[in-house]
Parts: C-alpha cells; structure tokens; sequence
C-alpha cells in the first residue's frame, strides 16, 4: 500500500490569529445554553447564575400521565433555546422570549385556545393535559472537572482588522459575487474566456474599473478560487486487489479535518462543550441530543481535568454515479463532531458533515478461477479495505491523540480536545463491511440467526475474543460466530465495535420494517379479499401538509422511496382498518375471519406506533418504555402475518396439496348420493379441512428471522446512551452524495476522481466562505454593509399568529353573495350569513342587509395557518386549507378540505371541535379596508365514542342524520383534519397518526 501526496494543492485555511492566556476560571456549565456559546472568563460566572435561575422557573410543572410525549415537546423547547444562544446573559434573555412562544404555541396544539377552550376545559383528554409546561432540571458536569472549558483564548484578530477583506483573495465584493456566479452556475470556461474577451464586462452604462476585477478568464478564476481558505489537503493512496492492481485512493488527516471544523465562526452559536443530565418534574432522565445521553458523561469521567471531548461521527455509504457509463461508483465516507447540534450538523446547507475518505470499490467477483474461491476474494478485497481504515483511522489511536490537542475554537477559545470516535452511521450492508460480520446475523449481539424474530435480547459481540481468534487464525471458530476472517479496523480503536451502530430510521424503519409490512397487508388483504376496498382507500386519501397523497394502488408502483414510506406508515393503520372494517360493499365476515381482522389490525398498530416514536427528537423514561411495550406487542401479534413469510418452495407445495385434497373430496362426492344439507355441510368442512392444511403447509417453514426486525430491538438502549435517533439516520449521506454526483456531471469522466474532489472542494470553499461571513455580519456590524448586496440574508419566516387568507378570486367574477352562492353551489349562504350576524355578532336588520346587500365581497381559496410544531420549540407547521369551489386547484382537481373547526355549538365534538369539509372561504366588507373573514363548512360528527378506541385506537366520524352548514370565523379553525373513508360517502376514521400533534391531541392511552 502506497500512500502519496494528492498532486491538487489545497491549503488548510489558517488565519493569522495572536495567542493570549486566559486566566484560570472555575465556572461549572449551569445548562447547556452557556457551553453552547462558551463565553469569555470574564461574563462566565453571571452568565452561569442567570442561566441557572432560568432553566429551573422557564416553566411550571405538570403531572405526568399517559402521554409522554408532551414532555418531548417541553424538552425540545428547551433544547432549541439552549443551542442557539450567542452568550450566556443573552441566552437567558433569549429563552425568556422563547418560554412565551413555547407556552403560546402550546396552547394553539393542545387544540385548545384560551378565547372559546374555557367551556371544554373539563372535556380534555389525558394526552392534552400533558401538553402544560413541566419544569426541568439540569445536572451539570462536576465543576472540578472543568468539562469544556477553555485553557486559553485565541482572538481571530486578522478578521476583527478594520481593514481586513473578507472576500479575499478577491479585491471586491463585486469580483467575489461574479467569481462565486460563474463557478457555481457552472459556466463553461469557454464561455467564461468569451465574457472576457468580448468585453461584455462591464456592462454599459455602469463604470467598473479594471482593478477590482482579480481575474480575466477561466484560468486565472480558478486560481484565484484555489487560493481561498479551504477545507484540509487531500492525499492519494495506491493499493492493490489481486482482481485490480493500482486502485488509487484519497483521504484526509483526520485530525486536520477535526481542528477545520471546530475554528468555523458559522458554528460558533451551535457548539456544546460539556454533558449535562435533564430531568423533568416526574424525576425521569430527557434524552435528546448526544451530550444528553449517557455516553458523553461516563466518557467525559475518564478524561483528566480541563479536557474537552470532541465526539467524532463518521458516515459512509457507496452510491453509483451513473449506470450508463461503466456503471461508476464512489465509496466516500464523511465526518462531523458532535459538539455542533444535531439541528444544525444534518442540515445540508450548513455544510457540518465533510468527506475524510473516497474508499477504492471493491472489483467484482469472478467465477471459475483455479484455487481463488468466490470467499477468498471476498475476504482478501475487504482485508484491503479494511488496511485503508487502518491507516485512516491511526490518528485517533496514537499517543498525542490520547493525551489530548489543543484546538482552535469557533468561539476565539482554545481547549484541550479529546477526539473519541462515537459512531459509524451506515445502513446494514454497510455495517457488515465494516464489521466483518456475515449479512444475515446481527451486527452488535450474539442473538442465532434462527433466532432473530423473537424480539429477545442477547449479550453483545465480543471483538476481542474475535481478535484472538485471528491472531490463531481460528477461521472456523470466527464463521461459527458470524465472523469473517479478516483483520478489522474497528479492533484498534477504544471504543467496542457494536458501540458504533446506531438506529437507521431510512433503512431499518422506512425502507426495512415498514416495506416488509406493506408486503404481508397486500397478502393480507389478496386472502380476504379486502384488496379492492384497500385500493378504494388508498386512492382516495386526502392531502395533508408534508402528505402527497398516492393517487393509484400501492401494488402498482414498483419502487418506494425512504420519504414515500415515511408517509406511508402515518396512514397505513387507518387506510388497513377500514379496508377490514367496511361493510357497505363487501360481504360480512365470519367470526374467524373477525378473530383474524382484530389481530391483524393490533399488530399493524403496535408496529406503526413503535416506528412513530422511534422518530421522535426528545426521549423521557416514559418514551423509551412506550416504545418497548409496543414492540412487544407486535411480537406477540406478528404470527397473524407468518404465512405471508413462506419462501416460494412451500407456496409451491401447499398449491400442490390444495389441488389433491380437492379432487380427493370431490371424488368422494359423487361416490356418493346425498341430501342438499348433507351435500352444503360436507362442502364447508372441505373448505376449512382445506384452509388448514395450507396455513399448516405455510407455517411450517415461516419465520420472521431477518436482520432489520431484530435491529429496531437495539433502539431503546441507544437513545438513553447517545440520544435520540433522528439525529443518526442516514439520510444525510443521501443528501451529501448529491454534491459529489454534482461534481462528477462537471468533470470529463476521465480518471473522474482528482476532477471531482478538485471541483467539490472550489464549490465548498463559497458555501463555507458564504456562512462564515454572515456569522462574522452578526458580530462586526461593519461587516453587514460590505455584505449586502453580495450574500442574501437569512429570511426570518414570521410565525402566523393568525390565519390568513390568500388566493383572492378576481372581483369581477365575484362580487356578492348572491352571485357567490349560485358559483359555489351553496343555496343556504345568504341565510346562514344573515343567521350569523344577527345572533353571534348582534347587528341590527338594517346592518345585516348592507352586508348581504354589498357588491364588494372577496372569495379566496387557501386558509394559511401555522400549527406549532411540537419537536421543536420555536418551529411550525404551515396548513394551507384549500376550498376551491368549481375551480381546479393547479389544473388538477377541485378541493374541498377537511379541517378542525371549534365551536362551542357542535354536538357530540372532541374536545369542543369536530371535523368538517371546508366549502368557501369569503370576506364581508365592514369599513374600508377592514373585512369579516368567514368560513362555509359542514361539520360532522362522533359514532360512538369521542375517545380513541377499539383495535386500531381511533375516532370514528360520519354525516349526522340531519346535515347542517354553518358559518364560522376563519380564527375557529385550527388546522388541517385527515379523515380515511370508512363508508363512502358517509363515515370516516380520524387518522390520528398523522402527525404529532393529532396524536398528541388524540392519543389511544395503554389503558
């Protein structure tokens, strides 16, 4: 293996920066808010007294009941407002701020605001209860310890220069802007040599001279972009495959990329220096970010005092650049620290997680080679794979390493870092490579292969015992454990290998789990023959915010995405429910078929509502054991689908022995004469006798024991160990492939690698010079003025306080309430209007009928609402209500949606609020410029109970006998409601696992 010099030169990016030390300060991190933002010596100590005075009044405490999912919302509340302070004083200012948009947005999802809630307060479910403030406390590190502090400060003193360029080596803003437009357009450079050489810069009439233009063709561009402060030097490598000698290589010095990361200024506001433990007013551990869990604490104790741990996250997955030229491949693997937030680290566009390595592919195995097995190449290729991770990974096993390195910070301090790999984020394929371990069993405990659908718990894998037994080359000790033989990477590091594996939600729930699932409904339903209700069901789900609903049979699309099946598993339950429970047109079921139906929809439900929470950001002990609890459940209900999961062979001979039994019975038939009675009797015993025989035939060598339905047994122990499992899906080596296969579509497909990380690296470099210089802007008020018309400002997206209306129809169409009400096929509206001003608003006869009277009427076909958003503190979610009447929405169809309407008048509501189909949205005119906004619905109503109830733990809601419209103000709705067709026409089902907080508001409790 030979390792060189990557021929590109790509500098580091160090700044020149001066030294000072730092007096010695003993601050212990009162919350997570003050490491955050890692503020002088010198404002630590009052920062630490406000910080800590407000974490434990920020809000009231709350009995803790069913639903703990309330405390999730509370948590992540407080989790935004601590990672996102610039200093600790500020942070409690900041937070304060956040505690009444939290408690104001609280009260929007609890489905139940303080103007019209009072007369339904007795009426609130035990979820909703849940949703006040619970108060929370923090334990912080030992102060001893001096966990994250700094050891001295490291002022960025060139960028605080009052004459220091940040565009640099750019002269301008202006030659900066254009440089960063050409390149990232991907203008050619023979377009670019023609710009210049045509003089089409400057344009007439403009006057721009020569000099601030740093460049005058495509070469010197690129020249002048490769001189920008860059990420670390690529290396290149050489090893060889005995199928594929001289396959080159690239990687990065690990550590070079650590110390890149940490001095970035755009982190500076989202970095956490030291662990803390949450409890909420119950006394229960909060999990949410990795500094939360319990890793980061029991690790941070084993390092001396005055030390900061620097998690490493890396992440790798091989993806195709293309499959028509030569079917290329890259194997990159990445890397982040996770000391920046989970929230800023997997946005894309923070740029958080960077490629330390491009992995040479593994050449295809070739059949029929004298003496070089199928097995043997696989062993020898990935030996060779795992020698790269070695040296890659070298950096974090020598002495230096453990000994700790000082580290320039985002935040002008300089700490004592301690890099400890935490995890290798990658799919199951994936984690058998760089486990060494066979596909089929599983990569962190010793659970048999037979046994892998239990659902039981096995001890971890011992790779220590697997190194010894390479050291005496025991092979078939390591084959009987699952073990290949192979000299593993991950044996030199300190931490155990199954302690790298961590939950993938893409792979293992939405794209493992949840696939299988929709394999055995199908069956499911083809057995009953529910399949074409199914499909009745499926097309006709209605849209919901991040929902687009399929629009055809699941069967008939071939490949689902990760997202596709995400949405899928928030509608599947009821859309599954309904199809079993609809009776108008289908033929009623035997009390068997009943048996069946009820199991099936249990274990259905207990799976969904696993998958659901396993996707939450913020974990209490409650949650962990919700979580549990469902898995066992869809264990002890799993078998109803166990027929679904015979292999082909037993198909094949129960066909076989269902066509016998047939012919044998009708033989006996018409050996025989018989009574009609006698005749229909013996008919149905043959129909079960058969029934039988083929469940027996399909049990028999069925089983659940496959990878993926054992993995999500490990979930619970990770979040209480690292944190929640959002923050660790893979999603995000999806997202960052894009810029490599970006980059590859720019070079000439010729020895692509140099080309794509050479372009990949240019590209980078504006994006992180962009963020940096709008994080110094926040600073540096001098900054904002040089940066205006160069990089576009973060839009702050207001947070709606009121709905509001959008969609205006032109007023010459409509323009009066007659006319409206002929368009829109609403014949009661005149009167309702009238019945509404005159008994809800009290307007006298003569007010009424100048209303009813005007000509200046608007009509509008969206009601934009936010709902907030219960996972974060300071997000939400835009509803945007659509009534189109006549008209297509988008040239596609008319629509007519449902909503959440409350009213104190609806009978037999949910909590003071019901369900209905929103027709038109229309504004009364009361004074110039001021309207009456209104909303024609028809609301339903509850069947039987208005608490979540039988197997599938929903509501169920139908057309009262007597059909009603009503006029409501636009303020009484509350969002988007999801119905599933029941009975056409006639009932539905409230899909309560749409969303959070449907759920929240609607939560089916244990009980």
């Amino acid at each position: 293996m030979y390792f060189t010099d990557f021929p590109v030169e790509i500098g580091d990016g160090e700044n020149s920066h001066s030294t000072v030390e730092s007096p010695t300060a003993s601050v212990s991190q009162s919350s997570t808010s003050q490491s955050t933002s890692e503020q002088s010596s010198t404002s630590q100590s009052t920062s630490e007294q406000s910080t800590s005075e407000q974490s434990t009044s920020e809000q009231s405490s709350t009995s803790q009941s069913t639903s703990a999912k309330s405390t999730s919302e509370q948590s992540t509340s407080e989790q935004s407002s601590t990672s996102q302070s610039t200093s600790a004083q500020s942070t409690s200012e900041q937070s304060t701020s956040e505690q009444s948009t939290s408690e104001q947005s609280t009260s929007e999802q609890s489905t139940s605001e303080q103007s019209t809630s009072e007369q339904s307060t007795s009426e609130q479910s035990t979820s909703e209860q849940c949703t006040s403030k619970q108060s929370t406390f923090k334990e912080v590190f030992p102060v001893e310890s001096k966990a994250g502090e700094p050891i001295g400060v490291h002022l960025f003193q060139r960028q605080r220069s009052s004459t220091h360029n940040f565009f640099q080596p750019f002269v301008s803003p202006l030659d900066y802007k254009l440089a960063r437009f050409l390149y990232i357009s991907h203008v050619p450079k023979q377009r670019i040599d023609e710009f210049f050489r045509e003089n089409l810069f400057p344009i007439p009439p403009v006057s721009i001279p020569t000099s601030s233009i740093s460049f005058q063709s495509a070469h010197s561009l690129y020249n002048q972009i490769d001189k920008m402060d860059t990420e670390p030097q690529w290396h290149e490598g050489t090893v060889d495959f005995r199928l594929a000698l001289g396959t080159k290589f690239y990687y990065r010095h690990i550590i070079d990329c650590i110390k890149y990361l940490l001095r970035q200024k755009m982190y500076a506001d989202f970095l956490v220096w030291a662990p803390v433990k949450e409890q909420n007013a119950a006394g229960e551990r909060i999990y949410h970010e990795m500094h939360t869990g319990n890793w980061w604490w029991e690790t941070q104790e084993e390092l001396p005092v005055g030390s900061t741990l620097v998690p490493i996250l890396l992440a790798s997955d091989g993806t195709h650049l293309t499959n028509y030229s030569g079917d290329k491949k890259i194997w990159p693997v990445y890397m982040s620290i996770g000391n920046i937030t989970s929230s800023v680290r997997n946005t894309p566009s923070m740029h958080a997680w960077i490629p330390i390595a491009m992995l040479p592919t593994i050449p295809k195995r070739v059949n029929r080679i004298v003496g070089y097995s199928i097995e043997t190449q696989e062993e020898e290729s990935l030996q060779v794979i795992h020698d790269i991770l070695t040296h890659i990974l070298h950096p974090l096993t020598d002495m230096k390493c453990q000994k700790g390195i000082e580290m320039i910070c985002a935040d002008e301090q300089l700490r004592l870092c301690f890099p400890r790999l935490c995890c290798w984020l990658a799919d199951h394929m994936e984690n058998a490579t760089l486990h060494g371990i066979y596909q089929t069993v599983c990569i962190s405990c010793t659970v048999p292969a037979k046994a892998l659908g239990n659902g039981d718990k096995y001890p971890d894998r011992d790779h220590q015992k697997y190194a010894d037994a390479y050291k005496n080359s025991d092979t078939k000790g390591l084959h009987s454990d699952g073990v290949k033989f192979v000299n593993n990477a991950l044996w030199t590091l300190p931490l155990a290998p199954p302690d790298l594996v961590r939950g993938d939600l893409l792979h293992n729930i939405n794209l493992g789990i949840l696939e299988h699932m929709m394999g055995w409904i199908q069956e499911f339903l083809t057995h009953h023959n529910r399949l074409v209700a199914f499909d009745f069901i499926w097309k006709r789900l209605p849209p919901y915010p991040s929902f687009n609903p399929p629009g055809k049979a699941y069967r008939s699309i071939t490949q689902w995405t990760g997202k596709e099946l995400r949405n899928v598993g928030k509608v599947i339950l009821a859309s599954f429910a309904a199809a079993l429970r609809r009776t108008s047109d289908q033929e009623r079921p035997t009390s068997g078929q009943i048996q069946e139906f009820h199991q099936a929809i249990l274990c259905i439900r207990y799976l969904t509502d696993f998958c659901l929470m396993a996707q939450y950001k913020v974990h209490t002990s409650s949650t962990i054991g919700y979580m549990n609890y469902y898995l066992q459940c869809f264990h002890r209900y799993k078998d109803i689908f166990l027929r679904y999961r015979a292999p082909k062979a037993s198909k094949d001979e129960a066909a076989i022995a269902h066509r016998q039994l047939t012919a044998e019975h009708r033989l006996q038939d018409m050996e025989k004469e018989e009574t009609a009675t006698v005749r229909n009797r013996k008919k149905k015993e043959s129909l079960v006798e058969r029934q039988h025989l083929v469940k027996e035939i399909l049990e028999q060598k069925s089983h659940f024991n496959f990878p993926k339905i054992h993995l999500i047994s490990h979930f619970s122990d990770q979040i209480s160990k690292y944190g929640s499992l959002p923050q660790y899906s893979t999603e995000i080596c999806e997202s960052l492939h894009k810029q490599l296969k970006q980059a590859y579509r720019r070079s000439n497909k010729v020895d692509a690698m140099p080309q794509i990380l050479q372009t990949y690296t240019r590209s980078h470099a504006f994006a992180m010079r962009d963020k940096n210089i709008s994080a110094w802007s926040k600073e540096l008020p001098e900054v904002k003025n040089q940066i205006r018309n160069v990089i576009k400002p973060t839009q702050q997206v207001r947070n709606l306080r009121q709905p509001v209306l959008k969609g205006k129809k032109s007023p010459e169409r409509l323009y009066s309430l007659k006319l409206i009400a002929t368009t829109y096929a609403c014949s009661d509206l005149i009167e309702l209007v009238r019945k509404y001003l005159q008994q809800t608003l009290s307007y006298s006869e003569s007010q009424v009928e100048v209303l009813i009277n005007s000509d200046l009427c608007r009509v509008y076909n969206t009601l934009r609402i936010s709902i907030a958003d219960i996972q974060s503190s300071d997000g939400y979610i835009l509803h945007n209500i659509r009534a189109t009447g006549p008209y297509k929405f988008r040239n596609r169809a008319v629509r007519s949606d449902w909503a959440w309407v409350r009213d104190p008048g609806l009978k037999n509501s949910i909590n003071g609020r019901l369900p209905a189909k929103v027709k038109l949205f229309f504004e009364l005119p009361l004074e110039p410029k001021k309207f009456l906004s209104l909303a024609y619905v028809c609301p339903l109503e509850c069947i039987g109970s208005r608490i979540p109830n039988g197997p599938e733990g929903m509501v169920k809601v139908g057309l009262p006998q007597n059909p009603i419209h009503r006029i409501v103000p636009v303020t009484t709705i509350e969002g988007m409601a999801h119905l599933v067709v029941l009975e056409p026409e006639t009932r539905w089902y409230v899909n309560n696992r749409i969303d959070y907080v449907t759920w929240q508001a609607l939560y089916d409790s244990l009980s």
